[in-house]
């Protein structure tokens, strides 16, 4: 009889409990909304002033287990002069800890709430509704967590529009989402399977297909309050066809980023590649572009971005007003510029490349910068001390040249395709002459090549070493007399080549091509 009295009261507190818990989670729940919901709107607008988004609680039915609250987006761009745009939100929230729908998923562990949340239909977001078969095109859930951290799932329903002779078909999208309560950490992943979508073009019908996407994101909030993390953009498939034109395809694109913060500095690398560009079926090549960033100082690229917001926000407040820079904000840029150079940054085109069937031409660059005494010097100066170091180096390969000149032929279904190889050869070893006669590269088997190193004032040009002022001439030698004339500020173009001296010009300042290196 004790046991029975015994476990019946156990049953009887495990209810109570069971009971009073999602009671006090409701009483929480509008405070953490509201809360949440104040701190979303402040960041955004710290991040992007004038962004014109900003969310609101409209209403909170508060139930015993569960929830029903209503929120307003209102999107307000004030530069169109049209009217805000107001996106309504039902969002059914379970009382922790233990949501009923997630105890039928088996996922016991305890939290705030479970949200199930969905766009409402009004005005503006009829079409919307009717391309997406009548329910909600935007849905979404999500749970938040005792920490005040959300986890969930943001989807977007398959849709079809038609009118004014436009089309979209989109499969849908879904997007994992989850952030820290102070949005300490932002990690996104999702992708879609197409996007097709049929415009009118000056009355030409145009289509761009999209096929593939998936896209991931992870970024943690540093030390000094700027994010740092990676990202990648991944697309299968990107069509583009024209009215009675070859269609341009796009095969295997990436897009890569990363942002790492250490000992005050950041550091980035951004990457795009296309795996086949190909333009009426026939394949051209691939590409990839890589750029990188460093010796970044943090705490100057902060002030900067302080500099920016209220620059923004001054703008916003005057939205007729005087866009210039006023002195405090010209001086306050000129500071943050100058600590910035004061870490010597570093810019970097990694690599440009194009490969095709039977060759690979590269390019790249690294510039050094510094921080001049003065930004008063006078330009030449300035450049100088702006700029500390250049490496630059360049590869045209014959055989990618040949490679080119025969996909243009074979889109002429006239062309002799003996007659464009000739041709096609003739023209590869036409670039390498000329290279070579104007000094400006060198031959080095199939490769065209041209080096160019600068720094304390002496470039390092294809080899030889001669002054800054002397390579300015060899480049003012060759330039076109035209384009001599407008920069002499002469009224005619025949002022370059009159046969006037420039610094450089004579050919024994600089070696032949006799006289150079061996290829």
């Amino acid at each position: 009889m004790n046991k029975t009295r015994i476990a019946l009261a156990v049953l009887a507190a495990a209810s109570a409990v069971g009971t009073l818990a999602p009671w006090y989670t409701g009483m929480q729940l509008e405070e953490v909304l509201q809360t949440s919901i104040r701190q979303g709107n402040e960041q955004l607008q710290e991040s992007v002033p004038g962004t014109g988004v900003s969310m609101e609680l409209v209403a909170l039915e508060r139930g015993f287990f569960a929830s029903t609250a209503h929120y307003r987006l209102t999107l307000d761009d004030t530069s169109s002069g049209e009217e805000p745009t107001e996106l309504l939100f039902s969002d059914r929230i379970e009382h922790g800890p233990l949501p009923l729908s997630r105890l039928q998923a088996l996922e016991l562990k305890p939290v705030m709430a479970a949200s199930r949340f969905e766009l409402e239909r009004s005005e503006d977001v009829i079409p919307w509704f009717v391309g997406a078969g009548g329910g909600s095109p935007l849905t979404g859930s999500l749970v938040l967590n005792y920490d005040n951290s959300v986890t969930g799932r943001v989807t977007l329903l398959p849709l079809q529009f038609a009118g004014e002779g436009n089309s979209v078909r989109f499969s849908g999208m879904n997007l994992d989402v989850a952030a820290g309560a102070q949005s300490e950490y932002l990690r996104l992943a999702g992708g879609m399977d197409s996007l097709i979508l049929d415009l009118t073009r000056d009355g030409e019908p145009l289509q761009v297909q999209l096929k593939g996407l998936s896209l991931r994101s992870d970024y943690r909030l540093g030390q000094s309050g700027l994010y740092t993390g990676d990202s990648r953009l991944a697309l299968q498939q990107a069509q583009l066809l024209l009215a009675d034109r070859p269609p341009v395809e796009v095969r295997d694109f990436v897009q890569t980023d990363r942002l790492e913060e250490l000992g005050g500095q950041m550091k980035g690398a951004f990457g795009y590649d296309i795996g086949m560009l190909s333009y009426g079926g026939q394949p051209l090549g691939s590409l990839n572009l890589s750029l990188s960033l460093a010796n970044l100082d943090v705490l100057a690229l902060k002030n900067l971005g302080d500099w920016y917001t209220g620059f923004l926000r001054r703008l916003q407040t005057q939205p007729d007003g005087d866009t210039g820079l006023s002195a405090e904000e010209h001086d306050g840029l000129q500071a943050g510029l100058g600590a910035l150079l004061a870490g010597q940054p570093k810019l970097a085109l990694d690599n440009l490349s194009l490969k095709t069937a039977n060759g690979e031409s590269r390019f790249n660059l690294v510039v050094d910068l510094a921080r001049p005494v003065s930004y008063e010097l006078p330009p030449a100066e300035l450049a100088r001390q702006l700029v500390g170091k250049v490496d630059a180096r360049l590869v045209l390969a014959k055989p990618m040249i040949r490679d080119v000149v025969m996909y243009q032929a074979a889109l002429d279904p006239a062309v002799d395709p003996a007659a464009a190889a000739l041709e096609a050869t003739q023209l590869a070893e036409m670039a390498g002459e000329m290279a070579t006669s104007t000094q400006l590269a060198r031959v080095e088997g199939d490769n065209i090549v041209a080096s160019l190193s600068y720094a304390d004032g002496q470039i390092e040009f294809n080899g030889q070493t001669l002054p800054a002022e002397q390579f300015a001439g060899l480049l003012l030698s060759m330039a076109p007399a035209e384009a001599m004339g407008l920069m002499m500020g002469a009224e005619d173009g025949g002022a370059a080549g009159d046969g006037q001296d420039y610094p450089g010009a004579d050919s024994g300042e600089m070696a032949t091509d006799s006289e150079a290196e061996p290829r």
